[in-house]
Formats: structure tokens, sequence, C-alpha cells
């Protein structure tokens, strides 16, 4: 008797340009693959394209040994990621495994879709509007109709941009441009003519971007030579996060210098020292933060060196409260629904790039740099997975389940040095 063959699998090698969303794709692929992809940051294998892979390659034969009555493809997916394309040490093992697998599926997304663009002759120069977790209208060019990577996908769509970069000047005979935005005609998408390699500027990995799982299920299907087929996985994102998407931009500022970072919110950690201050920690937190609606206090009992305090004053201060029993965030008294709380502060944390480097900071004798401080109470745990799990309503309904304060300004003390 010959065993029936299984449906194809497909293992993506996911290469991590050190950004918070890979994971997002991480997730994404394992469902719509059928196998988790693996993981090399871009730097991993001290940057030899070729070591890399053929551990990649060993791996996949593991894998189709386990599965013997299933054939399993293999591609590769580059991250979106901070920095340029055209810096070795921002795209690393990216642009060898572009340039030395040809025939090897590859899906660039961001600043994947623009090292692609790049190499294969392209430019990639400022946009002349930093997209920062803003929603778009895109638009398929006509000979995108009836390529299989926009199967099942309507002629527009919206989709969310993260991205000051943008790739221009394609090389016509190299790159077929799929996509662009409605308004501006900027690439969103291409595919090579000849390679079966494709780039998406947007992020179809974003909970407000259409048609992101039909998109990978697609790629998935160019990757096995498989008819694609219809996805019935979907995002589902509340109204007020597509709300806050299409509403959230940052404007290119009138000046910047040649080297400028192309990554948009980066925020730099400063510090002031005050020396030789004995205080009192407990009348500190009073005087400055007594009358606050949301603090906090980070402090022990065991006679610890530093205290943490601060408020929601700052400029980019913000509370974030969970309630379970509702299934809703609420941010500074704003309620948005159909979010968890990890899933809001995951996407809160996506969307901001904090430049550790400053000088000052190697000196500092604690890791804190400030970010999301608060409490998961007992109901919280497991509901990023186990959704299934009873739920009862609290005994206090004014006490939130959770509750975060986005500490963008805090006051450190220091009990040994005094300072």
């Amino acid at each position: 008797m010959v065993a029936q063959r299984q449906p194809p699998l497909v293992q993506t090698l996911l290469l991590d340009n050190y950004d918070s969303y890979t994971y997002n794709l991480y997730q994404m692929l394992s469902q719509v693959n059928g196998l988790e992809p693996i993981v090399y940051t871009n730097d991993a294998f001290q940057g030899n394209w070729d070591v890399a892979y053929a551990a990649f390659l060993e791996h996949v034969a593991q894998v189709q040994a386990a599965h013997r009555h299933a054939d399993v493809h293999v591609n590769i997916v580059l991250s979106p990621g901070p920095g340029t394309p055209t810096k070795v040490e921002d795209f690393g093992l990216c642009a060898a495994a572009i340039l030395k697998s040809p025939h090897v599926p590859i899906l660039g997304v961001c600043l994947g879709h623009q090292g692609m663009a790049h190499l294969y002759g392209g430019n990639v120069e400022r946009a002349p509007t930093v997209m920062h977790g803003r929603t778009s209208r895109i638009q398929q060019h006509s000979n995108s109709s009836n390529d299989p990577f926009f199967f099942g996908i309507p002629p527009t769509f919206e989709v969310v941009r993260y991205h000051s970069l943008l790739a221009t000047s394609l090389p016509v005979a190299t790159l077929e441009i799929l996509a662009s935005t409605s308004e501006d005609n900027l690439v969103m998408a291409f595919k090579h003519r000849t390679f079966p390699h494709y780039g998406v500027q947007f992020h179809p990995e974003s909970v407000c971007s259409e048609f992101g799982y039909q998109l990978l299920q697609n790629f998935r299907d160019i990757s096995t030579g498989e008819a694609c087929q219809p996805c019935s996985l979907h995002h589902a994102p509340s109204s007020a996060l597509m709300q806050s998407a299409k509403q959230s931009t940052v404007k290119e500022p009138a000046t910047t210098s040649a080297t400028a970072s192309p990554l948009v919110d980066t925020y730099h950690v400063l510090v002031t020292s005050v020396e030789n201050v004995a205080v009192d920690t407990s009348i500190v937190f009073e005087k400055l933060y007594g009358q606050s609606s949301h603090s906090y206090w980070l402090d022990s009992s065991n006679n610890t060196r530093f205290s943490f305090m601060g408020d929601t004053t700052g400029p980019l201060a913000k509370h974030v409260a969970y309630d379970k029993w509702t299934n809703t965030v609420t941010i500074n008294s704003t309620t948005t629904s159909s979010l968890t709380i990890l899933e809001f502060i995951r996407m809160e944390l996506a969307s901001m790039h904090i430049q550790d480097d400053m000088p000052h900071l190697a000196s500092l004798p604690f890791d804190f740099r400030g970010g999301f401080v608060g409490y998961f109470g007992y109901e919280v745990l497991g509901v990023d997975r186990r959704s299934d799990l009873a739920v009862h309503p609290p005994a206090d309904l004014a006490v939130p389940d959770a509750s975060f304060v986005f500490a963008d300004r805090v006051v450190v003390y220091d009990a040994l040095d005094q300072h």
C-alpha cells in the first residue's frame, strides 16, 4: 500500500533585520506555511551567507525526514528593519541572499523591498512624506491582475506603511512594478521579471493591512508551484485602531542633513544629574507626584540602591488600562476595542525606535531607560493565547486587570552615590 502524499509544506528562512515586526511575520508565516520559520539575524554566521544557507538546508533535510509523506519547499523572507539597505551593517546577510539565490522564492518587506530594488539597479531615496503607521490605499497595475502574487486581492486595498525611504527609478527591464499608491503613484510592490523575487514596501503583517494573510499564502503557493487558493485567515483590527492608523502621519522636516537617520520617531535618551543629594524618596515622590492621577514608584523594602519614579505629565506619556471582562483597552480615557493589552503594547513598541547610543549612557549603573511600567493582574495571564479561559468579572470594577504608564520621563535616585 502506497502512502498518500500530504499537502506540501514550506520552510521559510526569515532573515531578521532587528525589527519588532519580524515576529509578526513569523507568526503569520507559521500559520500559512504549516511550519515555523527558521530565523537568522542579518549578522548571523559572521555574515557568511554560504554557511548560513548551508545550515538552513541541513535543517530542511531534517524536516523532510520527519515529514516523509509531504514535500517540503523553501523560501526566504527579508524582514523590515531600521537603517538603509545600502549599508552592509544594516542589511547584512540579506544582500547575499538576494544575489546568490536567484531561483529561490524571496519576499522582501519594507527594508527587504528597498534592498532588493537597490541590488537590482534601482534607487533608494528619502520619501516625500515620512509614513509612520499610516494606512494608504494602493492600486494594482493592470499587468498584475493575472499575477499569482495578488490572487484573491482586489485592484485597490489598504495597507499600513512605516518608512522614510522609498525605492525609485526601478530598471524596467529587470523589475516589474505590480502596485503603487493610489494618491501619488509611489512604488509599493514589484517582482523580478526572471527570478521569483518579490518586494512590498508596505507591511502585510500589520493588523491594519488588508489581505496580509492572502498575500503571504500566495507567496507560499508561488514557492510550491501550487495553484493559489482563497485564504481563510485574516486580521480583524478594531475600528478605533484603523482610525488611528489613518490619522497618524509624520511630516518630513523642512531641512535634514545628508546623513540623517531614515528612522521615524527615533527617540534619544537624555540624562541630567544632580550630585551629592541625600533625600527621603517617599518625600520626593509625594512632592513631585502625590497629586498625579497616574504615577509609578519602583522601589524595594530591602534597601535597594535605585528608586525610579514618574507620572503621565510628560509629552509622550500615556496611561493604558485593560479590562479583560469587556476585552477593552483604554488609552488616556479613550476606549479601544478588540485589542488585548499585550497586542496594544506590542504595537506601541513596534512604532518607535530608542536610540541608546549617547556617550553618557555607558556610565549609567542601571539598564532602565523608561517605557511601559505597570502590572498584569492574574486574570490577564494567558490572555494572548488562551482566550478560552473562563473569565469572571472583577470584584472591584474600578480596578483594571492591567494598568501601565508609558514613562517618557523618569526620576532615578541612587541611594549609594547619593545623586
